[in-house]
């Protein structure tokens, strides 16, 4: 029985391309080879920022090699259908996706069969089978919490489907401006020297201020205080804890996150960001300098249909490498008793840190 083969298909190759890893490019991390693979499942890892499945193959000389196969974000396949236990530990599958970089043991989930062990036979083809729906439905919120502020506190998740958000703010969940960043000389020349290999999530560093609060499609959670906001991401597990009406001290260091400070304006909410490390903003680079100033605005945006909805702006500021603003959105829908789904980052073996 054949444990690795080449596959060439265009149709197959393509297939296996429409999973990406959510937290960052496929092509940090894999080839456009599409190859097949069998092996005994030893872990399946349903989290984020990506989901794993770890199986042992046998080489023709009785060798076991363990393998990794990695997929998208686990919020992102449970809805479509899979769950924790769609792959359990000692069955046997074969995975068809695009080959890991350095011939290491990885491959991207395309196709995935469960076979029978013993002769090799398809059991079934391995895909969503739950009716998973994402818990948002006409959920009400009160506009106001008791002492009158803007009521913000809660999950705020993707609208059913990822769908059209409401008031024309763009994918629900997503950014509903992905114009690119104005970018100067300066700014043009450092996006231009990216390179997915070395997109520092790729070996589990924790993302920027943009990245984290403005470019995921990932739900996010606030907690109103008396003189804070709290803010978690699911995507890569980050929190804020941001002080109300509390400028930035003189002395504070540069960071991922920055320093924060927030403050009530009517029915808004409004952040400001500032000592921000310089880093890439999407899986596509798009960097920022340590020059960088943000402006977050959170306001209510209500679907009669859906529900109490969060939108968010930030605007972006950076002198070193923009020739002006850049406006990023998103729209989430309030999702009561929502659960994060965990995050179990695990370096793939591909990563090389740069030189």
């Amino acid at each position: 029985m054949k444990h690795y083969t080449t596959a060439l298909a265009l149709a197959t190759a393509a297939l296996a391309t429409a999973v990406v890893n959510a937290h960052h490019s496929a092509n940090a991390a894999f080839t456009t080879n599409v190859i097949e693979v069998e092996g005994t499942v030893t872990e399946f890892n349903f989290t984020n920022p990506h989901i794993d499945v770890f199986f042992d193959v046998v080489g023709e000389d009785g060798e076991v090699t363990e393998w990794r196969a990695s997929g998208s974000a686990a919020n992102l396949m449970r809805r479509r259908g899979w769950t924790a236990q769609t792959i359990q530990p000692g069955q046997y599958m074969r995975f068809s996706g695009r080959e890991a970089r350095n011939a290491v043991p990885m491959v991207l989930l395309g196709n995935i069969s469960e076979l029978d062990p013993a002769d090799g036979s398809l059991v079934r083809v391995v895909e969503g089978e739950s009716d998973y729906v994402e818990p948002v439905g006409a959920a009400p919120l009160a506009l106001t919490l008791d002492d009158g502020r803007p009521n913000f506190t809660g999950a705020w998740t993707m609208g059913p489907g990822g769908g059209m958000a409401a008031g024309g703010m763009g994918m629900g969940g997503g950014p509903g401006d992905r114009t690119p960043p104005p970018y100067n000389e300066a700014g043009t020349a450092a996006a231009a020297a990216f390179d997915a290999v070395s997109d520092p999530v790729v070996a589990c560093e924790p993302p920027g201020l943009v990245r984290q609060a403005a470019f995921t499609p990932h739900p996010v959670r606030m907690t109103q205080l008396d003189d804070r906001i709290i803010l978690e991401y699911e995507e890569y597990g980050g929190r804020r804890e941001i002080l109300l009406n509390a400028p930035a001290p003189g002395d504070i260091e540069h960071t991922n996150l920055g320093y924060s400070t927030a403050r009530y304006d009517g029915d808004t909410l409004v952040i400001e960001s500032s000592r921000l490390l310089g880093n890439y903003t999407g899986p596509g680079g798009n960097p920022v300098s340590d020059q960088t100033t943000t402006v977050e605005t959170y306001s209510r945006m209500d679907d009669p249909d859906i529900g109490a909805a969060l939108a968010m702006e930030m605007v972006v500021t950076d002198p070193a490498y923009m020739t002006g603003p850049w406006t990023l959105r998103w729209l989430k829908y309030y999702t009561p008793d929502y659960e994060f789904i965990p995050v179990d980052c695990r370096v793939p073996p591909v990563y090389q840190p740069p030189e």
